[in-house]
């Protein structure tokens, strides 16, 4: 009887998983004599084109004693050379993802042949998704025009699947503000299932996700979501706070607990994306005041008025201001107040 064997690929990860950079993943081919006399000089290949774009070859394979692996750097094909395979033997070996990979499927083939064709796994993907936050603007909160001395500090996260399939993860965002801001809530806007390239801010699907703690809590954001494949989740999230006059770390560029710093997570199960974005903390302009005299007068009854005026000017028009007002009266000792 003609010899007959067949080919199975695992991945660990499994495939379909996301992976991020810096991990490593292990592939394993399982070739099985399954009928005739054993076969001799079993070749399988497996193409990693897609793979060491955005990993490192491990240069680890391990087979059974009288097999061969070899890999071909130019042609990024992994040959097995198996010289009797009388019942089942195994071929392991690993890349590395690059640091930089971001937003990217790696993916890999496995052939048999036509006398031991790969039945199981053949092709495998892995995916790193992206996941960014930027910081957006930061404008005084106001209600009928009027500043009601709160600020709105304005995020955007953004979450792509690059795969043909779908991802679920879950979203969470972490305000690090100093310990002088206080947080009173945030809201939540969501633009989800974007089409890829697509910059559009429109509300597809409503999220109203209210807020209330200390600047170390965590907004939960969204569970569960699954983002449908090549599309992107936009999320726009309003954190408002109270600012000193005069804020004691309102720069960036030391992390937590300077300017507007805030964190945020991406979870797609166990594997977890990070970014953070922060804007600075305005400063309120300081008030010009201006205080002038009127033309005294004598009352009937010989006492005096004296009419002040005071005005408040703001100096910059496009921030309110505020500011505590007191006037002392420095009279010489022989007046009387009334």
């Amino acid at each position: 009887m003609p010899a007959s064997w067949k080919v199975v690929k695992t991945a660990d990860p499994s495939t379909g998983s996301v992976v991020a950079p810096g991990q490593t993943i292990t592939y394993t081919l399982t070739a099985t004599h399954v009928a005739g006399v054993s076969p001799t000089q079993v070749v399988v290949t497996d193409d990693l084109s897609d793979v060491v774009n955005n990993a490192a070859w491990g240069d680890d394979t391990t087979v059974a004693a009288g097999d061969q692996a070899t890999y071909d750097p130019d042609t990024h094909v992994l040959t097995w050379t198996i010289g009797r395979l009388d019942s089942t033997d195994t071929l392991h070996y690993t890349v590395t993802v690059n640091k930089a990979a971001v937003d990217v499927v790696l993916r890999n083939h496995a052939t048999g042949g036509t006398t031991g064709p790969c039945v199981t796994g053949c092709s495998t993907q892995h995916v790193v998704p992206r996941f960014d936050k930027t910081f957006g603007t930061v404008a005084q909160h106001t209600v009928g025009g009027a500043w009601t001395g709160t600020w709105d500090v304005t995020y955007v996260l953004s979450v792509h699947n690059p795969s043909d399939q779908p991802l679920t993860y879950t979203l969470s965002d972490t305000p690090a503000f100093p310990g002088d801001v206080t947080v009173h809530g945030a809201t939540v806007t969501s633009a989800q299932n974007q089409p890829d390239g697509s910059t559009s801010s429109t509300q597809i699907t409503g999220l109203a996700n209210s807020w209330q703690g200390a600047p170390d809590n965590t907004l939960s954001v969204i569970g569960g979501r699954s983002i449908p494949a090549g599309s992107s989740d936009i999320y726009t999230v309003v954190v408002n706070a109270s600012v000193p006059p005069q804020p004691a770390a309102p720069d960036c560029g030391q992390g937590p607990g300077h300017g507007f710093y805030n964190a945020a997570t991406a979870a797609f199960g166990d594997v977890s994306f990070d970014d953070n974005a922060c804007g600075p903390i305005p400063s309120l302009p300081a008030a010009n005041i201006a205080k002038t005299v009127h033309s005294l007068h004598q009352n009937a009854d010989g006492s005096w008025t004296i009419p002040y005026d005071l005005v408040e000017t703001d100096p910059d028009s496009t921030l309110a201001t505020a500011y505590d007002l007191s006037d002392t009266l420095h009279f010489d000792g022989g007046l009387t107040v009334t």
